[in-house]
């Protein structure tokens, strides 16, 4: 079975900007908490999965809601992060 750090997220050079957004009391470990989303995704492929941040846990004071999304391909999962939106 393949491990979960070895598959891929597109544009998830894009989610490590998660600790300019978070502030550093509230940040978890990226690449954890990347497993942890990936491992949803893959259990339930069609699917988004969100990481929320409230407004005081952002370094601007806006809460921030980061999205993946899944489906399934001919090849496996494909797994994406769709970005972060202000809430």
């Amino acid at each position: 079975m393949q491990s979960i750090r070895n598959i891929p997220v597109y544009r998830r050079e894009n989610f490590l900007d998660y600790t300019k957004e978070v502030l550093p009391t509230y940040q978890r470990n990226v690449e954890d908490l990347l497993d942890n989303i990936v491992a949803s995704l893959i259990d339930s492929p069609d699917s988004y999965q969100h990481v929320r941040v409230s407004n005081e846990m952002s370094e601007d004071g806006l809460g921030k809601l980061f999205t993946f999304t899944s489906y399934q391909a001919k090849d496996g999962v494909q797994i994406h992060y769709v970005g972060v939106a202000e809430e």
